[in-house]
């Protein structure tokens, strides 16, 4: 008599890739007496960076300003207002990282604040991945199904990891199909106008896929 079973596998994969994106933020401040002086100093330093960056058409594919804050300082040695504000880029010319970076941080006032990096949401990467996942899935299956002198009959299910079998990643941190763990660099402290090309090497980009999957066995 043939019997049935059922026989449910994870299958893993991690690649690794070159990054598409360097998402690097510079910080911005000025200092001044009076409020509007101080603001007006943070605008010349944010456009001055913007200069820079025109420079770099190919190499900047965008970039915004955030965060911008102007509060009255309250130390002993020094009165009046602090200005200060983010600038983001989505460098995507690695070549001219290291480059561009230096140049902008010779306008006064300005710093690295971290360089960070990605790949693009729609990376083929991922889809590498869950293919890879999903094979790995099927030996496992076929060794299973020899080990138990099993024929497999066919694919019943497949599914993201945890949600077949109910037991999803109970860390700080639920693992989807695939996810890619991104480099950075903090550059807090550097100093002004300082040469930090050094360090501005890209990191690669580790993409983890795992998938569940339920094969129908038959057994004699």
């Amino acid at each position: 008599m043939i019997e049935t079973v059922m026989l449910t596998v994870r299958g893993e994969a991690e690649l690794e890739s070159e990054p598409d994106l360097a998402t690097v933020t510079l910080t911005v401040v000025a200092h001044d007496r009076d409020r509007p002086d101080t603001t007006a100093r943070l605008d010349a330093a944010v456009a001055a960076i913007g200069a820079v960056l025109d420079r770099y058409p190919e190499t900047v594919e965008a970039r915004e300003t955030g965060s911008v804050s102007v509060l009255p300082e309250r130390e002993k040695k020094r009165s009046g207002f602090s200005a200060s504000a983010r600038v983001i880029l989505s460098v995507v010319d690695f070549t001219v990282l290291g480059q561009l970076v230096l140049h902008a941080t010779e306008q006064e006032g300005v710093a690295v604040g971290d360089v960070r990096w990605t790949l693009r949401p729609d990376s083929p990467v991922y889809a590498q991945a869950r293919r890879a996942a999903l094979a790995d899935a099927a030996a496992r299956a076929k060794d299973y199904a020899e080990v138990l002198s099993a024929r497999i009959v066919r694919l019943v299910e497949v599914s993201d990891e945890g949600l077949l079998t109910g037991l999803a990643w109970q860390g700080s941190r639920v693992e989807g199909v695939a996810y890619g763990v991104s480099g950075s660099r903090s550059f807090a402290g550097v100093g002004y106008g300082r040469d930090v090309e050094s360090g501005l090497e890209p990191r690669r980009q580790r993409v983890r896929a795992v998938v569940e999957a339920r094969y129908a066995l038959e057994q004699p």
